[in-house]
């Protein structure tokens, strides 16, 4: 339990420092005027799913075990979080769960196979 919660720690600040510092970034160029609104916030969506992709990718292969299981349970806290949080339940925002959701199954599966595989 101690490694599997070391390791989604570690996951967890390996893909999502990254992804904070680029929201940051975009943030202040939106501030700034230097790129727009809806710019802003289509970068931020798609590199949000990737981030989610990596984290359960640098997950799976870590634990080298259980993949779809670690990327369900991942997934179904992440859309009991989206309903709890979102309020406003758009096409948009469904669209963007559904797209971080088979990014967070996908890359938890994908992770397992990769170990598996050398």
């Amino acid at each position: 339990m101690k490694k599997t919660l070391l390791n989604f720690i570690i996951s967890f600040l390996i893909s999502f420092i990254p992804l904070f510092l680029s929201v940051v970034l975009l943030s202040f160029l939106n501030y700034k005027q230097i790129i727009n609104y809806k710019t802003c916030k289509i970068l931020v969506a798609t590199m949000s799913s990737i981030f989610y992709f990596l984290f359960t990718l640098i997950l799976s292969k870590k634990e080298k075990s259980h993949g779809f299981l670690r990327g369900l349970v991942i997934t179904i806290i992440y859309i009991l979080l989206f309903l709890i949080i979102i309020n406003e339940k758009s096409t948009l925002n469904i669209l963007l769960l559904a797209i971080k959701s088979v990014a967070l199954m996908l890359g938890s599966i994908l992770g397992v196979n990769l170990v598996k595989e050398n």
